[in-house]
């Protein structure tokens, strides 16, 4: 959207907004040894739900680093999990979790922001 004098504004996100976003995240956590693999199956300016059969139980803090399609250095940023979906839960719906993004630095918020900006 561009404002009367030719700058480019974005319109404003809604407060969860989702978009389809599959890639690989990385995460550790305190209470599990090693670095753990999960599939992101969308991501909002806010976090990102998490494929997986075993989620973490909820307020587990972990810290993620993935990839977004622009080209950038890696996003890494503090998590909390937020919810879960276990497999019994998911008739419809893919077991796994969501997880909130904790202190996200500027400059990452404002990619991230752009880029679900982009899907509408």
């Amino acid at each position: 959207m561009q404002s009367r004098e030719g700058s480019v504004t974005h319109k404003p996100l809604k407060l969860n907004q989702r978009v389809p976003f599959m890639v690989e995240v990385s995460s550790v956590t305190q209470s599990t040894a090693g670095t753990r693999q999960y599939l992101a199956m969308n991501l909002g300016k806010g976090g990102l739900f998490l494929k997986t059969l075993l989620p973490l139980e909820s307020g587990t803090m972990l810290r993620c680093a993935f990839r977004l399609p622009d080209g950038g250095t890696p996003i890494v940023v503090n998590a909390k999990v937020a919810w879960t979906r276990r497999g019994t839960d998911a008739r419809e719906q893919p077991a796994g979790m969501g997880i909130r993004f904790i202190n996200l630095a500027k400059d990452e918020r404002l990619r991230l922001r752009s880029f679900v900006s982009d899907f509408e």
